[in-house]
């Protein structure tokens, strides 16, 4: 590979190097993971917001393969600079992932021209603006998910939790698992079709990248068999952790305020 001293970096490397911003951003909209991965060295690095350093092309593939949809992604304030075989680049970006708040941030990036003259970025560093107290991200996601209790829509409630997340009904042993609290529901919208349901009182309390969320639902459960109609007011409490760009539910239980 030529020494610094040996090459220059020229207008048309800049160029290069702003396409790569606008190729990135390409790649993300149409979740071209693979495409996006293949502009990092091999031995490349990714230090995302909210989680580890990811290190590697194949690592970095499968976290951006594990990213919610992404409705829409630009950057914006590109600048490059470089000297030689190594450059630096620093960008705005506005995120939009599916049914949540946008979330803007700034990135540093920093490129390599490898021994075929192909520029690889060999790191990145990616920062939210958005506070680490912020929960609009849980507000507009618990507005999700109660109106697809309300459609019997366990696919719609689920959308929201962490993989590993862990789910206390009442009457009932503990659902551990996305995948398990799913089955669980399905299971539930069986026998009942949830009615009237309405949320008096509710109270979020963020710290960092974890979140409480303390709430007072009222609703009406109408089970299909027949039967009367069940009205409650139950006790909700959520632990919400923000993960890879979004707030994710990781606990969540409820009991009853009624007197039996």
């Amino acid at each position: 590979m030529p020494t610094l001293t040996e090459a220059t970096f020229t207008v048309q490397d800049e160029a290069t190097l702003r396409g790569m911003f606008e190729t990135t951003a390409r790649h993300f909209r149409a979740g071209d993971w693979a495409g996006w991965a293949g502009l990092y060295s091999e031995d490349g690095f990714l230090k995302p917001p909210n989680g580890p350093t990811v290190q590697g092309r194949a690592n970095i593939l499968s976290w951006g393969q594990a990213l919610p949809q992404i409705e829409a992604f630009s950057f914006d304030n590109v600048e490059v600079w470089g000297e030689g075989n190594v450059a630096y680049g620093s960008s705005g970006y506005t995120l939009k992932v599916n049914d949540l708040a946008p979330d803007t941030g700034k990135q540093l990036v920093v490129f390599r021209r490898a021994s075929d003259a192909a520029w690889k970025v060999v790191a990145a560093n990616v920062s939210p603006d958005l506070g680490v107290a912020d929960a609009s991200g849980i507000d507009s996601a618990r507005e999700l998910i109660d109106k697809a209790w309300t459609r019997s829509d366990a696919d719609g409630i689920t959308r929201y939790l962490a993989e590993d997340a862990v789910l206390l009904p009442p009457n009932a042993s503990p659902k551990t698992g996305r995948g398990a609290i799913n089955a669980w529901l399905r299971e539930f919208f069986k026998h009942y079709t949830m009615t009237d349901l309405s949320m008096p009182e509710r109270q979020v309390t963020v710290s960092g990248n974890v979140a409480v969320e303390a709430s007072t639902y009222r609703w009406k459960l109408i089970p299909k068999d027949g039967g009367e109609p069940i009205a409650d007011e139950v006790n909700w409490v959520g632990i919400w952790e923000r993960r890879d760009y979004e707030w994710r539910e990781v606990r969540g239980m409820w009991n009853s305020t009624l007197t039996p």
